[in-house]
């Protein structure tokens, strides 16, 4: 009985650990294209030498998992100061009425947005990682045929 119930609770966690990583397909296909068309304008500029498919899927890695780094600082919460003021500093030229009252009132709405947009910056760490991944082999390939 107890095995039935932790191979249930293993399938549990198994789903949950997929609906984290594969929760946004959008987010997955409209990155693939970005990095796609890096690649692709890379190679077309630079040439078709495995060097250079080595360096195209390094930098649209790179820019793929910078983005997704910088999608994980906002989502905890670095840059929640400086919208806070460039909110009240715009509002304040205007002469819009102010939104929030304080602070913490901001901090309450925005913890609301990120407790229904979870896990947003996973599919450009991912996208970037197998990017890089696949630049880091191209490369070796590169040295073990061409510098021996």
């Amino acid at each position: 009985m107890s095995k039935t119930i932790n191979s249930l609770d293993e399938l549990e966690n198994q789903k949950k650990r997929k609906k984290i990583i594969f929760h946004s397909p959008l987010r997955y296909i409209i990155m693939s294209i970005i990095c796609g068309l890096i690649i692709l304008t890379y190679i077309l500029n630079n040439g078709n030498n495995i060097l250079y498919f080595s360096n195209a899927f390094f930098i649209s890695g790179v820019v793929s998992m910078s983005t997704g780094l910088l999608s994980l600082s906002a989502y905890l919460g670095t840059f929640d100061g400086m919208s806070y003021t460039t909110i009240r500093l715009a509002r304040g030229m205007f002469a819009r009425p102010q939104k929030y009252q304080d602070y913490n009132e901001y901090l309450e709405e925005k913890k609301s947005k990120k407790d229904k947009d979870k896990f947003t910056f996973i599919p450009y760490i991912v996208i970037g990682l197998i990017l890089i991944i696949v630049g880091a082999i191209l490369a070796g390939v590169y040295n073990a045929q061409y510098r021996g």
